[in-house]
């Protein structure tokens, strides 16, 4: 059984879009590079819509947040928890 973080890297290279929610000047300040930038704040219905929904989606923070909630709009089908840091 792989552990968290290979299991990361086995989806981002079979495709996962990976999602940064950190707030946007940060986001520009220093972000992992390929990751797409949704602050936390705005990820709401119509940002999620934005995303592939055929390509598995991982919500990250590099702020060692853990369990922020993801709200109603983000789909079901897209949630994985992670239980380890990346």
């Amino acid at each position: 059984m792989p552990t968290d973080r290979e299991r990361v890297h086995q989806l981002i290279s079979e495709g996962a879009q990976l999602v940064e929610v950190l707030p946007r000047a940060e986001y520009e300040d220093e972000h992992l590079p390929g990751t797409i930038g949704i602050p936390l704040k705005e990820l709401d219905r119509e940002r999620v819509q934005q995303l592939e929904r055929a390509r598995p989606v991982i919500v990250y923070c590099s702020r060692r947040r853990s369990g922020f909630p993801l709200g109603p709009s983000f789909p079901a089908h897209l949630r994985t928890r992670l239980e380890t840091p990346l």
